[in-house]
């Protein structure tokens, strides 16, 4: 190439070394610059190498003609050899600093040993210092493919060029020192404002924590606080309930500044703030979108939340509870490093004001007490006092006063025992004494008898712990006194119901039978003490040890099992028992037992079959039904008379066979026979097959745990039928008897009006007694037979109207003699039989007759006395009184074997016809008594 075309085109080169954008990073301009020498020098290949400022070694920046892995096999070889590439051609640029060419490498001395890969003969290469004011920073080396001679516009374009790489190098290392010394004021700055606002938020934290509020509006400041200086979206802070384990929010600002919602109580351990509370460790988060904790995270999208910061509150290792900040923007170290600041603060803030709230209720709680205590000790019902270690009354309560009366200031010995010393054995005194409460009794008699009192002594301490004081508390116990004894008595009447209990008790515990009475033991053949301590399974009969077994277990668990069913035992000689438990589950000395009863049931269990034995073959129907009327079981004999099968009946009720009772009526009837436990009535149940049948039912009730009503019914169709052709024949009979009650009297009637007839034609006074005697006898065995068809029976007659109408008619007949002759009856409600009516009827006209006639003679006055009553208590045993105050029988009459037919008629009609006795008195006039026996 011409030499002028050579200058043209180094400096052209110079011109695009100085073209290059000094703006790039230098490791991005230090190949273009080793390119276009490279290029210029028409070079093998190049190197650029430069000092490390920090460690001072060199090491190759940029590289041409050379394979990407050419600096490593240049620091494999500078270890393989052994030596530092300061101790190459490199190290005498470097300590020069003046160009090193190398016109044939293999002519270059050994003592200075050119590292190199390659191996290529008559390689000749030019290293040139990258010099900057007086040092060199670097080296530009070229290389040759064969040996060539450098001149000297070669080796001043080199060193131009190295120049221009050295400016390079020494710019960019000024402008990154500029740019690290602007980042570190940019960091110095940013340092500045956060300290200044972590200043401001430790500020405004330690003066909302001493300014006095609530913690709710301490917190609320705080939070405010974190969000104005830490630039966040939302701040918030939960204390912790420790009582129910959960986060309550008392403190939230920005975004929102309500404390109520889904947040406002977090459980421990759910959500990333229950999560922070459990595990008690920051979250901090700038990826919301894909941080696992965040929940909602389409809320964060929505607001643009981009960060949450969270930090567990502790003080002394105690969590009190959690604060957190949602940002817009990703926190920094400082956000970070800010809230760790503060969080002690706020933790020790809520421990303190939690104290003091807490300070605060239980002073209310003091004076709340204190007042409840006054009030207490003002109306208590024991007597409450207090005295002094000198044993001088400082207060007494009303019930005190109103015992002893107002002695405050005196010595209680004196006012309560009128002693002029302390009481032996007194409870305040030995309390001085050591420091303990003591309790004393003391009995008192009084008028109504003797008063027992209970006294507790207690001692009042200063804040120093000494003894002050002494306080006493007396109870009058007489009531509960009188109680205990009636507990006893209560207790022993309980230990001798159970031991004289006709049903098996126990308590079993482990399965060991714990307690058992004197019937149990005599069940399983043993004795009590022979029982106590075995395992209740020992005697469960084989084919029933598992179920009873299980149960017990199952009940022991405290699963729902039966407390009531039936299986067999065995006793001390095997043989097996039937028996029903009621078994449930109590605490016996402080553990889980089982109490029941045991009762043998073998021979209610064998009269049960007999009873359904019997039931089944009864000729009577028989149904049981509930108090709602539905059948529960039925015989064979009912379903034959009623034409229903079993099944049906027992789907059906009462109502649905009754067949003239309405459904209200059925349901009184119920409830009446409920109410007195019995009932025996008739009624109708229609067939299956629509026939009306006659029923007589006999009803029990028995209630035993449901009401059951046990009916009996017996179809009485047949005899009802019978009864009502009977009924009829009846009714006929009576017809014809009243009929021929009522032709007698008329007939009786018409002989007394021919003998009325006959004795008008008698002049004869005393042939005329004799008809008239007549006559009244007639007329008083004519009246049993009027009485008897006018009344409804025709076997008995009212015996008052009886009588009074025989007297009444005998003295109207005799009223012709002048006699003012009055009539007393005394006759009770008696109901004589026909066959002493008229044997009593013609006793008394007799008696009046005989009276009338011969007791009041020269027409004296006088009374006649009928009594009828019964006697002995006997139903059907009677006396008969007839008596007047006339003058009497001759002395020496018997009037059994008197002439007169009226006295011997008497005589014969009481003892024959009546069967009874008759006496005769004569005091005073006459009376006649007879007792005798009305026939049924």
């Amino acid at each position: 190439m011409h030499v002028d075309e050579k200058q043209k085109l180094k400096l052209k080169s110079l011109s695009h070394i100085a073209s290059i954008d000094n703006t790039l990073e230098f490791d991005k301009i230090l190949p273009d610059i080793l390119k276009i020498t490279c290029e210029t020098m028409r070079a093998h290949s190049g190197t650029i190498l430069l000092v490390d400022e920090a460690t001072d070694e060199l090491r190759m920046v940029a590289g041409y003609g050379l394979g990407q892995d050419y600096p490593e096999r240049v620091h494999k070889a500078e270890k393989k050899a052994g030596t530092s590439l300061k101790h190459s051609p490199f190290g005498i640029v470097l300590k020069t600093g003046k160009s090193y060419i190398v016109p044939n490498v293999l002519e270059e001395p050994k003592g200075k040993p050119l590292l190199h890969p390659g191996k290529v003969p008559g390689f000749s290469s030019i290293f040139t210092p990258m010099i900057k004011g007086l040092k060199v920073i670097g080296l530009l080396n070229i290389y040759m493919a064969q040996v060539h001679q450098f001149t000297e516009e070669e080796i001043d374009f080199t060193t131009i060029a190295a120049s221009q790489a050295a400016s390079v190098v020494h710019n960019a290392r000024i402008s990154k020192r500029l740019e690290n010394k602007i980042n570190e004021l940019e960091e110095s700055r940013q340092k500045l404002s956060q300290q200044a606002c972590l200043s401001v938020l430790g500020s405004e934290v330690s003066f909302a924590l001493n300014h006095g509020g609530t913690l709710q509006e301490t917190l609320n400041l705080c939070a405010e606080s974190m969000v104005r200086n830490l630039d966040a979206a939302l701040a918030r802070i939960w204390t912790l309930n420790k009582g129910k384990n959960m986060l309550e929010m008392q403190a939230s600002a920005g975004m929102y500044t309500h404390t109520d919602g889904f947040h406002s109580r977090i459980p421990v351990g759910k959500f990333k703030i229950g999560l922070i509370a459990r595990e008690r460790i920051p979250h901090l988060t700038n990826e919301i979108s894909s941080d696992p904790r965040i929940h909602d995270k389409e809320w964060a999208k929505g607001e643009g939340i981009a960060a949450f910061a969270g930090y567990p509150l502790i003080i002394e290792e105690e969590l009190v509870g959690v604060m957190g900040i949602f940002a817009r923007k990703p926190l920094t170290d400082f956000t970070v490093s800010a809230l760790a600041s503060v969080a002690d603060n706020i933790a020790l803030c809520i421990t303190r004001k939690q104290a003091e709230e807490e300070a605060c209720a239980t002073l209310v709680r003091l004076r709340e007490e204190k007042a409840k205590t006054e009030a207490i000790i003002a109306a208590i019902g024991d007597g409450v006092s207090t005295q002094d270690t000198d044993f001088k009354i400082l207060y007494q309560n009303k019930i005190v006063k109103d015992w002893m009366g107002d002695h405050a200031g005196e010595y209680c010995y004196r006012v309560y025992e009128q002693k002029d010393h302390i009481c032996k054995g007194c409870p305040v005194a030995i309390s001085f004494q050591d420091g303990k409460v003591h309790r004393a009794q003391r009995s008192v008699p009084g008028k109504n008898g003797t008063s027992y009192f209970d006294i507790t002594a207690s001692p009042l301490r200063d804040s120093t712990g000494k003894i002050t004081a002494g306080i006493e508390i007396v109870r009058d116990i007489t009531e509960s006194k009188i109680s205990e004894e009636a507990l006893k008595q209560s207790e022993e009447k309980y230990r001798i119901l159970i031991e004289n209990s006709q049903d098996g008790i126990f308590i079993i515990q482990d399965a060991k039978i714990e307690f058992a009475n004197e019937t149990f033991a005599r069940m399983a053949g043993c004795a009590v003490d022979q029982i106590i301590g075995k395992d209740f399974q020992e005697f469960i009969s084989p084919e029933d040890f598992k179920m009873v077994a299980d149960r017990y277990k199952k009940r022991q668990a405290g699963e729902d099992v039966p407390s009531e069913y039936e299986f067999y035992v065995l006793d001390n000689r095997k043989n097996r028992i039937l028996v029903r438990m009621n078994v449930g589950l109590i605490t016996y000395r402080g553990r889980i037992a089982s109490m029941g009863t045991i009762k043998d049931i073998t021979r209610s269990k064998q009269a049960e079959l007999e009873y359904k034995t019997l039931l089944k073959t009864a000729l009577d129907g028989f149904y049981v039904v509930d108090t709602r009327g539905c059948i529960l079981d039925v015989n064979d004999s009912y379903c034959h008379m009623i034409g229903y099968s079993r099944d049906e009946l027992l789907n059906m009720n009462i109502k649905d066979v009754d067949a003239i009772d309405t459904e209200e009526v059925i349901g009184e009837r119920v409830s009446r026979i409920m109410k007195i436990g019995w009932d025996r009535f008739e009624t109708r149940h229609r067939r299956k097959d629509g026939r009306i049948i006659e029923i007589e039912a006999s009803v029990n009730y028995i209630n035993a745990g449901i009401g059951k009503l046990f009916v009996f019914m017996r179809d009485i169709t047949e005899r009802k039928e019978a009864g009502e052709k009977i009924e009829e024949s009846l009714k006929e009979k009576e017809i014809l008897l009243r009929e021929i009650h009522h032709r007698v009297k008329n007939n009786m009637q018409i002989i007394s009006s021919l003998l009325k007839l006959q004795a008008g034609t008698i002049k004869d006074e005393k042939y005329l007694d004799i008809f008239k005697e007549s006559q009244n006898r007639i007329l008083a065995m004519s009246l049993v037979h009027e009485t008897l068809y006018r009344s409804e029976g025709f076997s008995r007659i009212n015996a008052r109207d009886y009588i009074t109408s025989i007297s009444n008619g005998i003295v109207q007949s005799y009223r012709d003699r002048g006699n003012n002759i009055s009539m007393n009856l005394n006759i009770e409600d008696i109901a004589l039989g026909i066959d002493s009516s008229i044997p009593c009827g013609l006793i008394i006209n007799e008696l009046i007759t005989n009276s009338l006639k011969h007791a009041f003679p020269d027409r004296r006055n006088g009374e006649i006395k009928i009594v009828l009553t019964n006697i002995n208590g006997h139903e059907y045993e009677y006396e008969l009184i007839v008596s007047d105050n006339g003058i009497g029988l001759p002395e020496d009459i018997d009037f059994r074997k008197t002439e007169t037919l009226g006295l011997h008629l008497v005589s014969m009609l009481a003892e024959d016809q009546l069967s009874g006795t008759i006496d005769l008195y004569q005091n005073n006039g006459t009376e006649f008594k007879i007792r005798f026996k009305d026939g049924k």
